[in-house]
């Protein structure tokens, strides 16, 4: 049995009388009643519902009925025709014949441009074949983003990777490189969080299909987070205090002499610098300190954001030299202190959540508090 492509008819095979009954879906009732070959067995319909085929088996034959007219046609295929099946774009039909080839069976093609049989395939493989199932494979995977959009440090970021061909559902991965701290890879293909420190990160995506086996396809990508419109960015040499205030600043590669203050509401990423003298956060956004130098005590307190003094293993956020203490204290955003080489004490206290060495643990002359087990 078959239905029309618009599910108003069914066409069932009828192997005693050599019938194909036409059934309305909306009524139950048989409108037509059309003879066919011998011993009808299986049928098939076009996707454009013109015509239906179906496989007599005692006539080595297939008829072609024409819905419009239910006129009929008869192809001569080989021995014993059984299943039958029609391409998704309808140019050809492929028939089962059970007991062609010594038994073994082989497999007819007809064109339905002609209505002749235009091949038949044989195989050892084959041992009398009941059945065919036609279908259209899946169009090559293809990752179709190309870039990314910029971020801005301390903003939220929300992008989404693009894929094609396949078959969906797509799951989505890095495979290397790393996205920048504070942003994660969805399975579902969508980049979100908020930036925490400043720079370009490469980084190759993978996106994988539902297939099996999995089709993969990849595309090296990158994403830039910078300061953002009125935001400050510090590079090469400034000699005495350096007071940050609220709004983004960005330190990359600076030498800075003299003490570093952050005050509430600054979000701040320093890459690559060197600072002397202490550096002292009251309660900023997000602070991250990644491959600097520090000389003297680095205290951060009553951060709401993000604090970040080197990444850990896999982070592109690198370990820190700090000559001197390190006191983290009443940080609420999240605190990550990971591989960092301080000569003197790593303190923390009243931290929700509890700071994390991301399984690289500090380089100090001792942990206290929460940070007792960081080191």
């Amino acid at each position: 049995m078959a239905f029309s492509p618009d599910g108003a008819k069914a066409y069932v095979a009828n192997d005693s009388d050599n019938t194909v009954s036409v059934i309305s879906t909306a009524t139950s009732a048989v409108t037509a009643t059309i003879p066919v070959g011998a011993g009808p067995l299986d049928v098939a319909v076009t996707p454009d519902g013109s015509a239906v085929y179906v496989t007599d088996r005692s006539s080595n034959t297939v008829s072609v009925i024409s819905t419009a007219t239910s006129a009929v046609n008869t192809i001569t295929v080989g021995a014993g025709p059984a299943g039958v099946g029609i391409t998704p774009d309808g140019t050809a039909v492929y028939v089962a014949n059970n007991q062609a080839n010594d038994a073994f069976g082989t497999v007819s093609v007809i064109s339905t441009a002609t209505s002749t049989a235009t091949a038949t395939i044989t195989d050892p493989s084959f041992s009398n074949p009941e059945g065919v199932l036609v279908f259209t494979p899946a169009a090559p995977l293809t990752l179709t983003t190309t870039s990314l959009p910029g971020a801005t440090l301390g903003s939220a970021y929300s992008a989404t990777v693009t894929a094609t061909g396949g078959t969906s559902p797509y799951t989505w991965s890095v495979t290397s490189g790393a996205l920048p701290p504070g942003l994660s890879l969805s399975p579902s293909g969508t980049i979100s969080g908020t930036p925490a420190v400043a720079g370009t990160f490469p980084v190759t995506i993978q996106v994988s299909d539902s297939s099996s086996p999995a089709q993969t396809a990849t595309a090296a990508l990158s994403i830039t987070v910078g300061a953002g419109p009125g935001g400050t960015v510090i590079t090469g040499t400034h000699s005495g205090p350096l007071n940050i205030g609220p709004g983004v600043t960005i330190l990359s590669g600076a030498t800075v002499t003299g003490p570093v203050t952050i005050a509430a509401g600054a979000v701040v990423s320093m890459t690559g610098s060197t600072l002397s003298g202490p550096l002292t956060a009251h309660g900023p956004g997000s602070l991250a300190l990644c491959g600097s130098k520090v000389t003297g005590p680095a205290m951060v307190t009553g951060d709401t954001g993000q604090v970040l003094i080197g990444g850990g293993s896999g982070s592109p956020c690198a370990a820190n030299t700090i000559s001197g203490p390190v006191t983290l204290n009443s940080n609420t955003g999240g605190v990550t202190v990971a591989g960092n080489t301080i000569s003197g004490t790593l303190s923390c206290s009243s931290n929700n959540p509890a700071p994390t060495d991301n399984g690289q643990p500090n380089t100090a002359k001792s942990g206290t508090g929460q940070c007792t087990s960081l080191v």
